[in-house]
């Protein structure tokens, strides 16, 4: 085949590796690369086809043999990067980056990058600097632009983010993740309208969009019974899995997992043979509740939120699932629980009735439930629940015990808290234990 041909079906690989006709793409790279071994830009092609289609082992093993062929090859470093963030190996891919931008810091790409995967790994700052230095090189990158107004979103510096989210949009009025980032931060800036007027704007682009559906209906006062949906937890959550414990414990004044600690010692000092963290996050409350428990498991719908969880080492099972499917293919094992924790969790429940329901069905005898929730202002209590402009749900202690009354649980033990700050301001929550005993309520 001569050098001619080897172009031409190199370029038609190509092409059919941007048309997503993968099978065939891999198919032409694979027969491309008995004939050239070592040509970096098949390497560095075929790793990215190989990244997209999640084959993150092989993916890397063909980049980083071509950063080995040809280490001042900056495209080459910038492919391994992305193949690194995308395995999960988040240092790894700010090192390339970070080779990368060395290599050509002309370069927009590199910095965007960098940022990026510094903003993953929860140090955002220094991703602010990066998106801030990639703009400077090219300001009209829509990209650096939308992950610039991410990281100011993140720092809460929210007029700023507006202003960079809407020169995003303005590049691509059609992408319902810069949309999203936009009509947040234009409701914690305080232009609830807007807001509405962007997820409405959403929704005409992409009418299953379910966190907006849910965010529209935060900002202009719909309840729905269901919880939060599940796109949305997740979005949430992984997005703010690297910098959560430092923001919700430095920042916000977080205080459910002790809260719940100190109500579990008084009503009942001993240890539990089996519990499990239902929503566990990053692990705060399984670090609060490890020493009384001989099995801990977590779950938890956030990916990212579970790999932090997992570094700590304290759960002896980790699942990614709904709290409430959770529970109910915990039925079909026949699993019961002498505890059942939920720290923050409520918060995205609408009508509790399912997640009761399930909790009393796998519940021991003289097992413990204790959650936390928000509870709703005075002139709410002729309300149940509430979905408040937060996106996260309020509920009345009356209908917390109504709830669980209908559902065969009982309050054991409640206590008002702070449970965090918002904005500068405390908000009221509650701590709870049900169970099945028959006991008064405590004071």
């Amino acid at each position: 085949m001569s050098d001619a041909n080897l172009a031409e079906d190199f370029s038609y690989a190509v092409r059919l590796h941007g048309e997503g006709r993968y099978a065939e793409a891999e198919e032409l790279y694979r027969r491309l690369l008995d004939r050239l071994p070592d040509n970096v830009n098949l390497l560095v092609n075929y790793g990215l086809l190989l990244r997209e289609r999640q084959r993150h082992a092989e993916a890397l093993a063909m980049l980083r043999r071509a950063v080995n062929l040809s280490p001042a090859n900056h495209g080459a470093w910038l492919a391994l990067g992305a193949a690194c963030e995308s395995a999960g190996r988040l240092q790894d891919a700010l090192a390339a980056f970070g080779r990368a931008v060395t290599l050509a810091p002309h370069d927009p790409r590199g910095w965007n990058n960098q940022g990026k995967a510094l903003y993953l790994l929860g140090r955002t700052e220094e991703a602010l600097a990066s998106f801030q230095r990639a703009v400077r090189l090219r300001p009209d990158y829509p990209l650096a632009l939308a992950n610039l107004g991410v990281a100011l979103h993140a720092l809460e510096r929210f007029a700023e983010a507006v202003a960079c989210l809407e020169r995003a949009a303005a590049m691509q009025p059609q992408d319902t993740d810069v949309l999203y980032n936009l009509a947040s931060a234009l409701a914690l800036a305080g232009r609830r309208e807007d807001a509405v007027a962007r997820f409405r704007q959403i929704l005409g682009l992409d009418a299953n969009h379910a966190p907006a559906r849910h965010m529209l209906a935060a900002l202009t006062g719909a309840t729905p019974d269901t919880a939060a949906p599940r796109d949305y937890v997740q979005t949430v959550f992984d997005q703010y899995a690297a910098r959560f414990e430092a923001h919700i414990t430095g920042v916000l004044g977080y205080t459910a997992p002790t809260a719940l600690r100190r109500l579990a010692d008084t009503i009942a000092r001993r240890r539990f043979a089996r519990a499990v963290d239902l929503g566990c996050g990053t692990g705060l409350a399984g670090l609060a509740f490890r020493d009384t428990v001989e099995q801990l498991w977590g779950v938890d719908l956030s990916a990212a939120m579970l790999a932090e969880a997992r570094a700590k080492g304290i759960y002896d099972r980790l699942e990614q699932e709904d709290i409430v499917a959770f529970l109910h293919a915990c039925r079909q094992e026949a699993w019961r629980f002498d505890l059942l924790l939920a720290a923050d969790v409520l918060i995205y429940q609408g009508g509790l009735e399912p997640l009761f329901g399930a909790a009393v069905a796998r519940l021991a005898p003289d097992g413990l439930f204790l959650f936390s929730v928000e509870t709703l202002d005075r002139h709410d209590k002729g309300a149940g629940f509430m979905l408040r402009p937060s996106g996260r749900f309020a509920h009345h202690p009356d209908y917390v015990a109504a709830c669980a009354c209908r559902c065969g649980l009982r309050v054991l033990a409640r206590r008002p808290i702070r449970l965090r700050k918002e904005q500068g301001v405390w908000l009221d929550g509650l701590v709870c234990a049900l169970g099945r005993a028959s006991a008064a309520i405590a004071a």
